[in-house]
């Protein structure tokens, strides 16, 4: 058993700590007396009585802000709620970005390598590996027995062939629940993104003991919609980090960075594309290679805030300049991707195809400012009937349910995009509004720099984060994984000719994103960090690998009865399944090579240039000490 102290323990010996001398406390009024005082105006009363539970050092602080007017009593809340943030709450253990996510840290010197343990509470220490995991086991039933009740209601409520091994729920739930958590503890011991253990187990999951077996269930319907939704939250998202105070610290760069390497990545991979696989129409080879080529910001934007919350690469830097790039590129790629899908599947010419390409990039950006100005609006008409405190600023227990609600509508729009681009054919349209929307959502809220509003985008942003995190990331990874032979993507037909077109369009964008750092101030290590961590593949591949896949099906269903498939779409079925696999292909190794270079190879890099700036600080005040004794 662990001899560590329990939280109530711990409790007691940090409020010691904070303790003052009794000398320095002054005398206090015997209990259960009455203080009054005026209060603009107005007599408190205080009753001592109340303070029963207050330690007595601190009751003459107590008397003292009942002679505070309300303003000051506002002012005094902000700051002790600032401080408690800062030096309490950021003391407690980080339980993971997910639901399905352990506790895990780093053992420390004076720690047991090997051991097994028991903290109480029902919470499991297993320390392996140098890697202390905390399993909150009886948490763990508990959401058990939740996921149990639930189930057995809906068995009660709807068909049982539903809630039954080969039904439409139940195979759903099981992969999306299994995934998660075996594929989120593992990556989680690695430090690797959790993503890629979900992909990873759905796919095992999709193939045991064989194809299908306990995946059969899961409808085409499921994962048409699953893809939608996730590529809302990742335009959404993306629309978040490109905004103009962002992109204007290094805009030259930024842009390139945006479309060189993609660009280039794209022709690249087609070309290789139409050599090596049996693509007759050419438009096959850029719709498979548009997909691959997007950068993913499930993989960039979380290795960037991992170190930029321990202090590194804050302002104009490589972290920066990925961050402000990666929103441009996943608008820019999707909408490619989108209306390439249009030209195949609906039969475009080149001129219609040109102009429909055109006309979606400017009227979807249109669409999206306009949008995103009336919701601006719109929320701050929301928030007049929220009453404000004497300071002028709003309450948050009634601020943070309106924001909550805006975030639903928020999103309803941005869905409502998506998924009325692809009910007409304007998919890239439809996308490109939605990234706007929320692009020009965060520039008003920050074009000012109104405290409130800043505060406002963050709390929304920090709510999508959730939404991706706990919601549509199992959900999409785990669905993409459910599509996937292992057989059809490890075959000889296949792997040899997208590891092809993997090194020599990976290679094409290394190179590339290296050159168009020319002259942006880096240093040649930062330069290398930004060509690692800007090649990871994820969220795009997850929500545009199926498209083609779901446009073929929809084909083949809407066929007669006892009419069979043309050669035609036999063929089309085959080149679907060929780019929803090579995306596949790309998340499972560049999400891993971008994660880990970027957490890893940052980390390296900023601690190495943290030390050399400590030195040349000593360095420098050594030689003026010495030139001070020289003087003297």
């Amino acid at each position: 058993m662990s001899s560590e102290p329990t939280v109530d323990e711990s409790s007691k010996q940090h409020c010691n700590q904070l303790a003052v001398p009794e000398a320095a406390v002054a005398p206090t009024e015997p209990q259960h007396t009455t203080n009054s005082h005026l209060n603009d105006g107005k007599e408190v009363s205080v009753q001592l009585g109340e303070l029963d539970e207050t330690p007595e050092h601190l009751h003459p602080l107590v008397h003292q802000i009942n002679t505070l007017n309300e303003c000051d009593l506002l002012h005094i809340a902000e700051i002790t709620e600032y401080v408690v943030t800062r030096d309490v709450y950021s003391s407690l253990p980080c339980r993971g970005g997910s639901w399905f996510l352990p506790e895990v840290r780093n053992v420390e010197d004076n720690e047991p390598q090997r051991c097994l343990s028991c903290i109480g509470r029902g919470t499991v220490c297993v320390t392996i590996c140098g890697r202390r995991i905390m399993f909150p086991i009886l948490r763990m039933c508990l959401c058990a027995m939740i996921i149990a009740l639930v189930w057995f209601t809906l068995w009660n409520a709807l068909p049982h062939s539903l809630l039954e091994p080969g039904g439409y729920i139940w195979d759903t739930a099981t992969i999306v629940i299994v995934s998660s958590f075996l594929g989120g503890l593992v990556c989680r011991v690695l430090q690797l993104p959790a993503l890629v253990g979900v992909l990873w187990v759905a796919i095992a999951w999709n193939n045991i003991p064989y194809e299908g077996y306990l995946t059969s269930g899961i409808g085409l319907g499921i994962k048409d919609i699953s893809s939608k939704f996730g590529l809302t939250v990742i335009m959404v998202r993306a629309g978040f980090s490109a905004y103009l105070s962002g992109i204007a610290l290094h805009w030259k760069h930024t842009l390139m960075l945006s479309f060189i390497p993609f660009a280039l990545e794209t022709v690249a991979h087609a070309l290789i594309a139409s050599a090596v696989f049996p693509y007759y129409d050419f438009n096959w080879a850029v719709v498979q290679g548009s997909i691959c080529s997007i950068v993913s910001p499930a993989v960039v934007v979380p290795g960037v805030l991992y170190l930029q919350n321990m202090g590194y690469g804050r302002g104009s830097g490589p972290l920066s300049l990925m961050v402000s790039s990666v929103g441009i590129e996943v608008a820019v790629g999707v909408w490619l991707a989108s209306t390439f899908l249009e030209r195949i599947f609906f039969q475009q010419s080149i001129l219609t195809f040109g102009l429909v390409g055109i006309a979606q990039l400017f009227g979807g950006a249109g669409l999206g400012i306009i949008l995103g100005v009336a919701f601006f609006y719109f929320v701050e008409l929301f928030k007049g009937d929220v009453q404000r405190l004497p300071n002028g600023k709003l309450q948050k227990k009634y601020l943070f349910p309106v924001l909550d609600l805006v975030t639903f509508v928020f999103l309803t729009v941005a869905a409502l995009l998506v998924f009325f681009g692809y009910a007409v054919s304007l998919a890239g349209g439809g996308c490109i509004a939605c990234v706007l929307f929320a692009s020009t959502m965060t520039h008003m809220c920050l074009r000012k720099g109104n405290p409130e509003l800043e505060a406002q985008r963050k709390y929304i942003g920090k709510r999508l984060a959730q939404v991706w995190d706990n919601l549509m990331m199992p959900i999409l990874f785990a669905m993409m994984g459910a599509k996937l032979s292992t057989a059809s993507v490890f075959s000889r037909d296949f792997f040899p000719k997208v590891l092809a077109c993997f090194f020599g369009s990976t290679a094409v964008r290394l190179a590339a994103i290296f050159i168009v750092q020319t002259r942006s101030g880096l240093s040649l290590r930062e330069k290398l960090l930004v060509c690692v961590g800007y090649c990871g593949k994820a969220s795009a591949q997850a929500s545009l690998g199926p498209v083609a896949t779901a446009l073929v099906a929809t084909k083949m269903a809407s066929l007669s009865d006892g009419e069979e498939p043309s050669v035609e779409i036999l063929k089309m079925k085959k080149f679907a399944e060929n780019v929803q696999q090579a995306s596949a292909t790309y998340v499972m190794f560049l999400a891993v090579v971008a994660s880990v270079g970027l957490m890893r190879g940052g980390l390296a890099l900023f601690q190495k240039q943290e030390r050399r700036l400590r030195e040349g600080s000593e360095q420098d005040s050594g030689t003026r000490e010495e030139e001070m004794e020289q003087k003297v």
